[in-house]
């Protein structure tokens, strides 16, 4: 693991809160009608939170590497579950670094800081990456089938905090 990567909070960065709106944007609401503003705006109020929701950020030395989210509900049609981690991303420069394990292993310590007894994800459909192996491997385990926000198959995962 490089040395030169640090997770912070993206309150200590507000000023990047429109790179991470950016890359949630181009990497999951871009097929949807909703307007790149209301993920500026929902990064921005991430960037004045210490509570959920919250966004955790990879930099490698000062620059945006990669990010996650604390949300209390990400899955719309399973509001009794929460809270949630998604929006795992980390920019292509800096995969294969570790990164995504950093993301999530400090998500799961800032869930546990607020006192919560279990984390939940649900896997985004992305033929790119074995996120069921990913996640599994960092001791989550499968809850439920389930059905994502854009109306496919999915699974939820949960973390026992």
């Amino acid at each position: 693991m490089d040395n030169k990567i640090s997770i912070k909070t993206l309150n200590e960065y507000p000023q990047y809160a429109p790179i991470f709106a950016y890359w949630s944007h181009i990497q999951w609401y871009s097929e949807r009608k909703i307007d790149f503003s209301v993920n500026v705006n929902s990064y921005i109020q991430r960037s004045q939170n210490e509570s959920i929701p919250i966004t955790l950020i990879a930099l490698y030395d000062s620059i945006p590497a990669g990010m996650v989210s604390l949300k209390m509900n990400n899955l719309w049609n399973r509001p009794d579950l929460s809270p949630w981690m998604g929006s795992l991303f980390v920019y292509p420069k800096f995969r294969n670094l570790g990164i995504s394990k950093q993301l999530v292993n400090s998500a799961v310590l800032k869930a546990k800081s607020f006192n919560f007894s279990k984390l939940y994800l649900f896997i985004g459909n992305n033929p790119e990456f074995d996120l069921l192996s990913f996640y599994s491997k960092l001791g989550w385990y499968f809850f439920d089938d389930c059905i994502d926000n854009d109306g496919k198959e999915s699974k939820i995962m949960c973390f026992d905090l």
